[in-house]
């Protein structure tokens, strides 16, 4: 991310006026300079992730609630196993949770400091110190 950056803000940088073909090198890379769609693709990815794991823990939410129905009307301990197994299931599921989460977080926290970046070195290049 910021090394793209980098390049073109560079090549901006780098670029004359009495250079042929200014103006439409100056757009170019300003657009590229700005682009950030691969970010917002990757943060909807992560959305999608959260957004799947949200569901499955609430499908072992119901899972549990049935486990625990059965055990009061059979009165039995043969669920033991479905238990753990469940329970290994919510501990996986959250784990996952927490890594697509600080995912994020890394990601729009990236993003607002790319974007920040941008703006100062994009107002270097056009203005000067």
């Amino acid at each position: 991310m910021f090394r793209r950056f980098r390049k073109y803000a560079d090549k901006l940088y780098s670029l004359h006026e009495k250079y042929p073909g200014y103006q439409a090198r100056r757009s170019n890379y300003l657009k590229k300079l700005l682009d950030i769609r691969d970010e917002s693709q990757l943060l909807e990815d992560i959305k999608d992730v959260l957004d799947e794991i949200k569901m499955i823990r609430g499908v072992l939410y119901d899972q549990n609630m049935v486990v625990d129905k059965a055990c009061e009307r059979l009165g039995e301990q043969s669920f033991d196993g479905v238990r753990n197994t469940l329970s290994d299931l919510e501990y996986k599921f959250k784990v996952m949770k927490d890594h697509a989460d600080s995912v994020e977080v890394a990601v729009r926290k990236g993003c607002n400091q790319y974007m920040q970046y941008h703006a100062d070195s994009l107002a270097y290049t056009l203005v000067g110190p």
